[in-house]
């Protein structure tokens, strides 16, 4: 075989903002509020994606249904549709955590392991096993021995093959779990219940190597509101509400407020564009479940910010009609109607009692 992958590189993100951050990989290692993608070869990455469209459908059938990360029949709206269900079943009490840098210590072999069994091809497994190794950017003579390349099209399905392990151990002990990726939630009836599956959790990822984030580890009810995915999820009145949280509304204002210092006068056609680009990327995460009243506040918040930021000339073109600024709101109406025609009612919409 005569494949082998290039050096990956390697790319800071502010976990917060998702953007990039201009400091050192060897810095950035040491933040805990940076994450380091590790993004391959144009070439790589073709490799990488053809290797999963092939194996993909051949692990969906080992897969537990509380796995919704990566996959391309599940999504956070099927979370979100999982979570309304179990949350109307009277399951109050919630534990979350996520996996403390689970992408880079899942273990090659267990992985490649776990693989043969399903897939049956050497070539397929040595494709795998090199894509694996790939060398990062600042040690292109070392191979990768452990740990997978967030940011490499093959490391989720990799991820979810390891864990399925895990998903296993807590459907069997009649956890109500929902992972998605390294993200993971438990709902239960009791207190007390919460705090056995927090343990019982923890001593799962201890068997395969892993442990949680003490940071990100919580015990908490639902009628105090709590976060999954970027949703603010809240029992309120005997009501279930589901809408974008505060962090992930701060996420779209940075992102327009970095746009708007990077402008320079005369620009005004290229403002719009990358705008109605940041509101696609926003809405294709959080526009599908959402509230009317949100977007219309986050469309004049918008709005202000960008009209401020505009040159007297812009803005008075703007304010002319010469030229109409992309709008959060009519954005999410398109989606929200295209949503509807292809799976009905948004969850958002939906009033749940308990």
């Amino acid at each position: 075989m005569s494949y082998w992958s290039d050096p990956v590189r390697q790319v800071p993100l502010d976990k917060v903002t998702g953007l990039p951050v201009r400091i050192s990989i060897h810095e950035a290692m040491k933040r805990d509020g940076c994450r380091i993608l590790g993004i391959p070869t144009v070439y790589d990455r073709v490799v990488g994606t053809a290797i999963r469209q092939v194996i993909e459908p051949m692990f969906k059938p080992t897969f537990e249904d509380c796995s919704h990360g990566f996959r391309p029949d599940r999504g956070p709206l099927t979370a979100l549709k999982r979570i309304v269900i179990i949350l109307k079943e009277g399951d109050l009490c919630v534990f979350e955590t996520d996996i403390a840098a689970c992408f880079p210590n899942i273990p090659h072999q267990p992985v490649l392991d776990m693989s043969i069994d399903i897939v049956n091809d050497p070539r397929v497994i040595e494709l795998i096993h090199r894509i694996m190794r790939s060398p990062l950017d600042t040690t292109p003579e070392e191979p990768n021995l452990s740990g997978l390349h967030q940011g490499g099209p093959l490391s989720p399905l990799m991820c979810n093959i390891y864990l399925t392990g895990y998903d296993r151990e807590m459907t069997a002990a009649r956890f109500k779990l929902i992972r998605y990726a390294d993200d993971i939630i438990v709902f239960c009836m009791t207190e007390q219940e919460a705090i056995l599956a927090r343990e019982f959790s923890a001593q799962s990822l201890a068997n395969v190597g892993l442990e949680q984030k003490e940071s990100k580890t919580h015990l908490r009810h639902a009628a105090d509101s709590f976060v999954f995915l970027g949703y603010d999820i809240m029992l309120k009145d005997d009501w279930i509400r589901v809408r974008a949280s505060e962090k992930a509304v701060g996420k779209l204002d940075l992102k327009v407020t970095k746009k708007m210092v990077e402008y320079t006068h005369g620009e005004l056609k290229e403002v719009c564009d990358d705008l109605r680009e940041i509101f696609a990327g926003w809405l294709g995460h959080f526009g599908a479940v959402n509230v009317s009243y949100q977007i219309e506040d986050l469309d004049v918040l918008v709005r202000k910010k960008v009209m401020r930021g505009l040159c007297k000339r812009d803005r008075n073109t703007v304010k002319c009609g010469h030229v109409k600024l992309p709008s959060l709101l009519d954005m999410w109406h398109t989606r929200h109607q295209q949503f509807q025609q292809r799976h009905g009612t948004m969850i958002s919409e939906q009033k749940f009692r308990r």
